[in-house]
């Protein structure tokens, strides 16, 4: 089993994964969707959330948390363990 060791590995897991998350941001707001890409290289590091047809786009700085819907398969909830 594979720990996740970083944001920008956990990032790219909820991505390939097409995981739903809930983003916190540091202003207490709670943005649901899905991650569907990143870039971390821009001057302001960013990713893209998905919900329904809605895309927006979220500063990394502004994210306090991201937090995986997790569905338990029998997996003792470690959804996002590979």
């Amino acid at each position: 089993m594979k720990k996740i060791k970083s944001s920008k590995e956990f990032i790219d897991h909820c991505i390939k994964n097409k995981l739903g998350v809930s983003v916190f941001l540091t202003n207490g707001v709670r943005l649901v969707g899905r991650i569907t890409w990143r870039d971390l290289d821009l001057d302001v590091p960013c990713i893209g959330l998905l919900k329904d047809e809605d895309m927006q786009l979220v500063n990394l700085f502004q994210i306090s948390s991201i937090l995986p819907r997790v569905v338990n398969h029998g997996n003792n909830g470690n959804s996002f363990n590979n």
